[in-house]
């Protein structure tokens, strides 16, 4: 395994040298210029606790341990009571452990997402899975009460991720989520051999 990277305050493990992670959308933008906003959790009007299972855009997630998913809402009672930044949009949370995972509809070659932290303890950690549920790489969120983004690509492909929040106990600092999740899939046989032919003609043209 290869030494912790630090990419903007986030500590990434990565288990293959495909995966890349970054915190600026700019960048993410760049390395996935086709990526599109899929799930933004803005069905609810109003705080709700969805049970084990939400589906949005094809995109499954699943709570892990206990305490059910939610979706905060701005103003809601978990954000006035659980959730440290102001937030101004849905977001996907878990109560009591804080752990669920998104399985993706397909492989997806870039994913990224807004990420809400609270203070806690300790930092929470991002897996990303390929299609054979190996883990290709592992980035840490710093517990720090701030609205970030994280960005992730594996050309390969990234089947699901996993969300794990900081340690239990900590009251109302506990809640942490995600919100307006980004994917880009990863492309498709035949337009990868369009691409490849495309390329093979530039190469010709300018010998």
């Amino acid at each position: 395994m290869k030494l912790p990277l630090v990419f903007g305050g986030f500590a990434a493990a990565s288990l293959s040298a495909a995966f890349s992670s970054t915190t600026s959308l700019a960048t993410f933008n760049a390395w996935a210029p086709t990526n599109a906003v899929e799930m933004t959790f803005e069905g609810p009007t109003s705080d709700l606790n969805i049970g084990a299972t939400y589906s949005e855009g094809g995109h499954i997630a699943n709570q892990i341990g206990s305490g059910g998913l939610y979706i905060a809402t701005p103003g809601g009672p978990a954000d006035a009571g659980d959730i440290l930044p102001t937030i101004t949009s849905n977001i996907l949370v878990q109560g009591g452990d804080e752990d669920f995972e998104i399985v993706f509809d397909g492989l997806q070659r870039a994913v990224g997402m807004d990420t809400i932290s609270n203070t806690a303890s300790s930092p929470i950690q991002v897996n990303a899975y390929d299609s054979a549920n190996l883990l290709v790489g592992t980035v840490f969120v710093p517990a720090d009460a701030t609205l970030s983004f994280l960005g992730l690509v594996h050309d390969a492909g990234i089947s699901r991720i996993t969300w794990f929040g900081p340690n239990a106990g900590q009251g109302t600092f506990d809640d942490t989520g995600i919100d307006n999740v980004r994917v880009e899939a990863v492309p498709e046989p035949a337009t990868l051999a369009v691409l490849g032919l495309g390329a093979m003609i530039l190469r010709r043209r300018r010998a």
